[in-house]
């Protein structure tokens, strides 16, 4: 016969462990940083071409463009610097819990990242 004082245990932690999590938002991210010389302007395009998020970076910046707790589909990324157009295409699912990162390095090749919230 189980103890009674250690099943009462097991579900005090249980229940516990379940209310941590309960007011933490879900939420995904889309975050672009430029750490070239060159001005860059970055325009990811999602939903199949129905909405899209842009930006200007000057060297440095770093900017969370857009977050939603919503999956969305992260169609392609365009990179336009020092004259010229950089189409990447992505075709993937961004979840909540997630971080979808572009990153211009310093010698103007795009990187893009997929990064799990809350690992920082």
């Amino acid at each position: 016969m189980p103890n009674k004082s250690m099943s009462c245990l097991f579900t005090i932690i249980a229940m516990a462990t379940t209310l941590v999590g309960c007011d933490r938002e879900e939420r995904w991210e889309i975050s672009a940083e430029n750490l070239s010389n060159n001005r860059c302007r970055i325009t990811i395009h999602m939903n199949g071409g129905s909405s899209q998020c842009e930006i200007d970076l000057i060297n440095g910046e770093m900017h969370v463009l857009q977050a939603g707790d919503v999956e969305v589909l992260i169609d392609t990324v365009d990179v336009e610097q020092a004259g010229t157009k950089q189409t990447i295409a992505i075709n993937k699912h961004l979840r909540p819990m997630w971080r979808f990162i572009v990153e211009v390095q310093a010698d103007g090749v795009v990187r893009t990242t997929w990064f799990p919230l809350g690992l920082e």
